[in-house]
């Protein structure tokens, strides 16, 4: 079973619960998004047209990036807006 398939779901689980979300994401459709957990893994995703994630190719030129560091996903569950504080983001945002 692959990062993708587990963070995903579980990405967009959390999307569907803000609506406001994915319609800030919506003008972003067909972009790539590459997610760094420093130092576990890195994710391409590819905003879909509703707002949800799906997987990116790897072909496909990068229009964002972001990295985090693996220690701060638990502060999700408390604070959504502290993920973002501790990450690093370059590119189309």
């Amino acid at each position: 079973m692959s990062m993708e398939t587990v963070v995903i779901p579980a990405i967009n689980h959390l999307l569907r619960q803000e609506p406001w979300a994915c319609d800030r994401l919506r003008p972003f459709a067909g972009k790539i998004v590459a997610i760094t957990i420093e130092p576990i893994a890195m994710l391409r995703l590819r905003v879909r047209a509703d707002g949800l994630l799906e997987r990116g190719k790897s072909e496909a030129a990068t229009d964002l990036s972001m990295s985090v560091a693996a220690r701060s996903i638990p502060s999700l569950l408390n604070d959504k807006a502290a993920l973002l504080k501790g990450a690093r983001i370059e590119g189309d945002a």
